[in-house]
């Protein structure tokens, strides 16, 4: 994946600077740190035969998912589950949905990226925190499986969840009200 003037990196090398990064104290500067940023478990279309680097062993090494994530997947074969960031729909990285394994992860970070160890500095905030952890075992989201998981091709199409929009709309008090000033009146209430 490229993004305008970025020059083109492995995702291996992005994963490790990742890493690094989530290990120092997280500033706005930071290319990782946006303000409002936060992963979360996300499903998506990948492609697993599409390696990010051959040197990693097969068992660990991530699919490529961020070319992807805009097609819903046709099966459970190119079905992965990616570590998802809705402020920059970044989908990355990305495994095959059933090798994350649920965790409890002793340290996150405000963006809820977790470690298993505590071992680690920076703006982290220790706990038992539930996470999802990817194969490699070195990346871990916050994820207390209550939340419903999403799917990162219906969210970037910009459609609502009907089920989830309903939900909200019955939880904020808004069921059968159709007009839009009142809703907006009524959530400032």
């Amino acid at each position: 994946m490229h993004k305008a003037g970025d020059a083109e990196t492995s995702h291996h090398t992005r994963f490790k600077r990742q890493l690094a990064n989530s290990t120092k104290e997280l500033s706005r500067n930071s290319k990782y740190s946006h303000a409002g940023s936060a992963f979360e478990p996300g499903y998506s279309k990948c492609n697993c035969k599409e390696r990010s680097d051959e040197n990693v062993s097969e068992e660990t090494i991530d699919c490529e998912g961020e070319k992807y994530k805009t097609l819903q997947p046709e099966g459970d074969i190119d079905k992965c589950l990616c570590a998802f960031d809705r402020k920059t729909t970044d989908a990355w990285p990305c495994y095959s949905h059933d090798s994350w394994t649920n965790e409890t992860c002793a340290v996150c970070d405000s963006h809820a990226f977790c470690k298993k160890s505590g071992q680690i500095g920076g703006n982290f905030q220790k706990g038992s925190t539930p996470c999802l952890c990817a194969p490699s075992g070195e990346f871990c989201v916050a994820y207390d499986g209550r939340a419903k998981i999403v799917k990162i091709w219906e969210f970037l199409s910009g459609k609502p969840d009907e089920e989830e929009e309903a939900k909200f709309m019955e939880a904020m008090g808004f069921q059968g009200m159709t007009d839009e000033v009142a809703i907006v009146t009524k959530a400032k209430e």
